[in-house]
C-alpha cells in the first residue's frame, strides 16, 4: 500500500513538472494517459489479485473489514489529466453532481457527469481542482469515454455565428 502511494505521488509530481514546463513552452494543455494499476473492476467487489494474477470474488466473510474508501482509492481509472492555468472549455456539456473538501489540500474538488448520462448513457466524468493560487493552476481528470453524440455548446453557436457576419 505503501508503494502504490509512492508510486501515486511520485506520477503527480511528474504532471506538474510537465505541465509547468509545457505552459511555459506553448500554450496546448498537457494530456498524460494514466494506466490502469489494478484490474479489478470496482463493479465485481473483488478482493485484490491472488497469485495466479486473476481476480477473485469475495464472500461477505472474507469482507468483514472491508474498507470502501481504501478499495476505491487502489484504482487509478483516468484517461487522461489536464493541468493548465485557465478552466478549459472541452466541448461538452457537464452537470455538477458533488465537491468535496479533499485532506490536506487548500480547495475543494468539484465532480461532473455528462449531461447525456441519463438519454445516450453516456459515462464520461471529469473531477475538477484547483491546485495553486498564483499563478492559477487547474487539475482536470477525466474518467470514462464519451459515448453520446455531442451538440455544439451556446458558446459555440455565437462563435459560428460571429464568423460568418
Amino acid at each position: 500500500m505503501l508503494a502504490e502511494n509512492l508510486v501515486g505521488q511520485i506520477m503527480g509530481s511528474f504532471c506538474k513538472t510537465l505541465s509547468i514546463l509545457k505552459s511555459n513552452n506553448s500554450n496546448e494543455d498537457s494530456q498524460i494517459p494514466v494506466v490502469d494499476v489494478f484490474p479489478c473492476r470496482k463493479d465485481d467487489r473483488t478482493s485484490p489479485e491472488d497469485s495466479t494474477g486473476s481476480c477473485k470474488k469475495s464472500s461477505s466473510k472474507e469482507r468483514r473489514g472491508y474498507n470502501k474508501k481504501r478499495y476505491f482509492n487502489r484504482k487509478i481509472l483516468a484517461k487522461s489529466i489536464k493541468e493548465t492555468s485557465t478552466l478549459v472549455d472541452d466541448g461538452h456539456v457537464w452537470r455538477k453532481y458533488g465537491q468535496k473538501q479533499i485532506l490536506d489540500a487548500p480547495y475543494p474538488r468539484h465532480y461532473y457527469k455528462c449531461t447525456n448520462k441519463f438519454d445516450q448513457g453516456c459515462e464520461a466524468i471529469k473531477q475538477v481542482q484547483r491546485i495553486q493560487a498564483n499563478p492559477p493552476q487547474f487539475r482536470t481528470i477525466y474518467q470514462g469515454h464519451h459515448t453520446c453524440k455531442t451538440y455544439p455548446t451556446v458558446s459555440q453557436m455565437l462563435l459560428d455565428s460571429s464568423n460568418r457576419l
